[in-house]
C-alpha cells in the first residue's frame, strides 16, 4: 500500500520517455534507480519493454529484500534484467545508465547544499549521453521576469472549503 500511495511508476517511467524525446536521446533501456528501496520503479521499468534493464541502488538491506520478495518476483523471468545492490549512490560509477532517477524526492537527504551538489556531479558523470558536447548544445540560459497574475486566474480554494482562508 504504502509504495503505491507515494509511487506512480506508469508515470514515472512516461515523464522519463518524454524527456528522452524532447532533448533527442537515444530510447533508454538502462535505468539506474537510486534510493530505490523496494525497486518498485525499477520493476515498471523492465516490464515497459523488453529491451530494458534496471539497476536499483539504496543502502537499506531489509527493504530491498522486501522488494525482493514483492516486486521482483512478480516478474518471473524478467527479474533477471534487475540488479539491486546494497551500495551507496555516490559510490557507484559504473555501467553507464541511459537514465538516473532518484524519485520521491529522495535526495532530500543530504542536508547540506554542498552534498546535494556532489551527488548530483557524481551522478551525471557516469551517464551514457552526459558528455559537455551533447549537454551544452542543448542547455540554455534565460532570464526569467515573474509578472503578477491576472486576478482572474488566480485558483482559490471554494469558500466552503474548511482549510479556505477567507
Amino acid at each position: 500500500l504504502y509504495q503505491w500511495s507515494v509511487q506512480s511508476p506508469e508515470f514515472e517511467v512516461e515523464l522519463i520517455e518524454k524527456i528522452c524525446r524532447k532533448w533527442r536521446r537515444p530510447k533508454p533501456l538502462l535505468l539506474r534507480e537510486d534510493f530505490c528501496g523496494t525497486a518498485f520503479s525499477a520493476c515498471y521499468w523492465v516490464k515497459s519493454d523488453p529491451q530494458r534493464r534496471a539497476i536499483g541502488l539504496d543502502l537499506d538491506r531489509p527493504t530491498l529484500e522486501w522488494g525482493k520478495k514483492r516486486n521482483l518476483a512478480l516478474l518471473g523471468a524478467d527479474a533477471k534484467r534487475v540488479r539491486l545492490l546494497e551500495q551507496d549512490v555516490r559510490s557507484v560509477t559504473t555501467p553507464r545508465a541511459d537514465v538516473v532517477a532518484a524519485l520521491n524526492f529522495s535526495y532530500y537527504l543530504f542536508s547540506e547544499f554542498a552534498e546535494l551538489v556532489n551527488y548530483f556531479r557524481k551522478v551525471h558523470k557516469p551517464l551514457r549521453h552526459s558528455s559537455r558536447a551533447s549537454t551544452s548544445s542543448t542547455t540554455e540560459r534565460r532570464r526569467v521576469t515573474p509578472r503578477p497574475a491576472a486576478a482572474s486566474s488566480v485558483k482559490r480554494w471554494p469558500a466552503d472549503c474548511p482549510w479556505s482562508a477567507t
